[in-house]
């Protein structure tokens, strides 16, 4: 199950949905989900988590399964040019974390960029702005915008605009905007 189907899980009370960045995620829910008695779509964990975080952090970039890892990347390239960033993995998109995203908008000046390596409607980029909206911020999203192909993961991560390189950019482009008051 893809995250696209995120929006069909959204609609159905109690429904929980995850987005594993590891085999290394699963593990512990697992044992969560047995004891439950709500239906649970194990793809990860149940919160999300703060991989990199700093006091001076430009923006938060949010990403799920390969799209953390690509953050992760981008955080690394962003460091040694001086720019800090805080990277989130979403491991739960379906409760998402409201309080925490809320908490990660104001800490980066309201700059959050979702990376999903699906198409935009009814991810996590949609979850996250959701989730923020009524808080007074909005979410700069990175997805898949046309029919995808079939390729080398690194060629179709760049292709999509969604590899570390396209992450930098977007990071980029939030800070020239607010920099600048647009």
């Amino acid at each position: 199950m893809t995250r696209s189907r995120l929006a069909l899980l959204d609609e159905r009370a109690g429904q929980r949905l995850k987005a594993e960045a590891t085999i290394g995620d699963v593990l512990p829910l697992l044992d969560r989900s047995l004891g439950s008695s709500h239906p649970w779509y194990l793809l990860s964990l149940v919160t999300l988590a703060n991989l990199r975080q700093s006091a001076g952090d430009a923006a938060t970039v949010i990403g799920a399964g390969v799209t953390v890892f690509e953050a992760l990347k981008a955080y690394d390239q962003l460091q040694g040019e001086g720019i800090a960033i805080r990277v989130i993995d979403l491991y739960s998109v379906q409760p998402v974390d409201r309080d925490g995203l809320v908490a990660a908008a104001r800490d980066t000046g309201g700059r959050l960029i979702t990376v999903e390596d699906h198409y935009a409607a009814g991810g996590i980029g949609d979850a996250v702005a959701e989730a923020v909206a009524d808080a007074g911020f909005t979410v700069h999203r990175l997805a898949v915008r046309e029919i995808p192909r079939s390729g080398k993961p690194e060629e179709l991560l760049d292709r999509y605009g969604i590899s570390a390189k396209h992450i930098v950019e977007a990071v980029r482009a939030v800070s020239q905007a607010a920099s600048t008051g647009r």
